[in-house]
């Protein structure tokens, strides 16, 4: 299981982005839906991998979050609000969001000693994903989404741009590292998550 647990960055100076991070990720269809927690934090659970590298990049564009990713068993049965949860995947995304405020980066812990190698590999890779990521554009991220199900030549078109440019923007953007990424990740959250 993957635990979420995600805290505004200098929410006390900007406008409270947490309705809009809960929005974001609830519409992933995650096993314990997020809920804010307490203050400008909020928290809630996915069961696949791939769920958490989609939700994890949802978070990466909105730039503005403490990420802490906790993996690992969560107690049964499952709670109907994430505040209620408990388990070594709780306990585990409260160590991390912590230590990703104190790190200024977004932190996995693994909710046992055996995932610990996995962990730190996959928090290795998302870090690197996050990096070219956050020097992204607004332009970037709105071809990259419609590149997830489109051509370059039909985004072209629909834009009312080159497809050259199409390509340019994708490039600068960093679009196919980020996609061949991607999978990369999931095996080793999942890796992670059986260790």
């Amino acid at each position: 299981m993957f635990v979420l647990t995600v805290d505004q960055i200098d929410s006390g100076s900007n406008p409270d982005r947490v309705p809009e991070g809960v929005a974001a990720l609830n519409a992933l269809d995650p096993i314990i839906a997020f809920e804010r927690t307490v203050g400008d934090e909020f928290q809630g659970a996915f069961e696949a991998a791939d769920d958490v590298v989609t939700a994890l990049l949802a978070l990466a564009q909105q730039d503005c979050w403490h990420i802490g990713l906790g993996i690992g068993e969560v107690e049964k049965p499952l709670p109907k609000h994430s505040r209620e949860g408990d388990g070594p995947a709780y306990r585990a995304a409260r160590r991390a969001v912590d230590l990703a405020k104190r790190q200024r980066a977004v932190t996995f812990e693994a909710g046992t000693k055996a995932a610990a190698e996995a962990t730190a590999n996959a928090q290795a890779t998302y870090r690197l994903m996050a990096a070219l990521l956050s020097q992204r554009t607004e332009r970037q991220w709105e071809l990259a989404a419609l590149a997830e199900t489109e051509t370059g030549a039909a985004i072209a078109k629909q834009q009312g741009i080159t497809p050259q440019t199409v390509s340019a923007v994708l490039k600068s953007g960093h679009a196919r590292e980020i996609d061949e990424a991607r999978p990369v990740l999931a095996r080793l959250l999942h890796s992670a998550d059986i260790g």
